[in-house]
């Protein structure tokens, strides 16, 4: 295992998926991603003393179940306490530049998928009680693809930087941020407001958010106490909003990719909760394939706020992947809704009634700067890019 590995694994492990002695351990991962799969899960092992099983599928189909087995035996191994699912994704498996026309990409579900933009659809009965953490791993040939500037050992530093792996201190690092990401959410929650007003130097954006919707974030505790991040790096906070509430002039504060395109310089106005006219200096083709893609994929759907003065706020640039575009900075979503900030919503609720949106695909624009300044109801909540809870 390579140092990146056992770091990563580390992360995992400790950090991320919080394992604990008596934790049934089950990872589904991609032939692409086996090996290092293989390595997290006799890592694993050691934590659980239990086996953890591992699912390996292409294309979608299971091509081998591995079970692997802790250095024990039968009698030493502990009852089972919990179950704790896990996902490796290959981020090779979504596309950086190509040359497809996104008019054919968007008559296809699976070709849109390939970019990291589908939305999942909102079922308020049949909500996922055990949910899937998923781990974004960087193979071998994502490196060489996504990073032709620079050499392996620079691209493994990059991710090591961006995890913390790096850092000796790594695991009380991503304990210090949960608590973080729990104070901020649980407060934003109490304020109990509906109206968030945006605006910087150039977008100036107002929303309500969807009643009973909660503001969340990436780091999860469920009803048996257990908690655990569902993706890792984890900087926002997110919402819904009101489908038809939003009104805004919002200029993309970075750069993008979209089906491939480079985005550059885009602006979009919205009224009533729709966008009614965009440009762009290159990737006008991608935006407009994309609000033809879906009627609903041009209302806004949710807000992100990131902290501007973080680590993925340097390091996430605009080559970041789909996986990554909610943690480097304040986002405003198009498309599908958020369902883990459903969680408080009446299963019997109608989402057409609470002005929630849904769509097929979802899409991320960074709208956040150092001069950002965000209100929610009375109350400032984010000051010059920052957080002020």
């Amino acid at each position: 295992m390579t140092n990146f590995d056992l770091q990563f694994s580390k992360l995992i492990c400790f950090s991320q998926l919080n394992l604990t002695l008596g934790d049934s351990l089950s990872i589904n991962t991609e032939e692409s991603t086996y090996p290092f799969t293989l390595d997290l899960a006799k890592f694993a092992t050691t934590i659980t003393n239990l086996p953890v099983n591992i699912v390996v599928t292409e294309e979608g189909k299971v091509t081998q179940t591995v079970p692997v087995d802790p250095d024990l035996l039968d009698i030493q191994r502990p009852s089972v306490k919990s179950q704790v699912m896990c996902r490796i994704l290959d981020l090779n498996n979504f596309l950086f530049e190509s040359n497809k026309d996104p008019n054919e990409i968007i008559k296809s579900v699976i070709e849109i998928s390939k970019f990291g933009i589908l939305s999942e659809p909102i079922d308020l009965k049949r909500r996922i009680a055990l949910p899937w953490t998923i781990v974004a791993y960087p193979s071998k040939t994502f490196v060489q693809k996504a990073f032709t500037d620079l050499n392996d050992n620079e691209v493994y530093a990059y991710f090591a930087k961006l995890l913390r792996l790096d850092n000796e201190n790594m695991i009380q690092y991503w304990i210090n941020q949960s608590g973080l990401l729990d104070y901020r959410t649980r407060e934003l929650n109490k304020l109990n407001e509906s109206s968030i007003k945006i605006k910087n130097r150039k977008s100036k954006i107002e929303a309500t958010l969807v009643d009973n919707s909660v503001w969340a974030s990436n780091y999860i505790t469920l009803k048996n106490n257990r908690s655990f991040y569902n993706f890792l790096p984890s900087q926002n906070i997110h919402n819904n909003v009101k489908n038809n509430r939003t009104n805004a002039h919002i200029e993309a504060s970075r750069d993008f990719y979209l089906f491939g395109q480079l985005v550059k310089n885009a602006t979009f106005n919205v009224k009533d909760g729709r966008v009614v006219s965009f440009n762009s200096e290159s990737g006008k083709e991608a935006l407009t394939a994309f609000f033809k893609s879906d009627k609903n994929a041009s209302v806004v759907s949710g807000i992100s706020l990131c902290d501007e003065e973080s680590l993925e706020a340097k390091y996430i640039n605009k080559s970041a992947h789909p996986l990554y575009s909610l943690e480097h900075t304040t986002t405003i979503v198009f498309g599908g809704a958020m369902q883990d900030s459903l969680i408080n919503i009446d299963e019997d609720s109608s989402l057409e009634d609470l002005l929630i949106n849904e769509s097929l695909v979802k899409l991320a624009i960074p709208i956040g700067d150092e001069f950002t300044n965000i209100q929610l109801g009375e109350q400032t909540i984010v000051k010059e890019g920052n957080f002020t809870l």
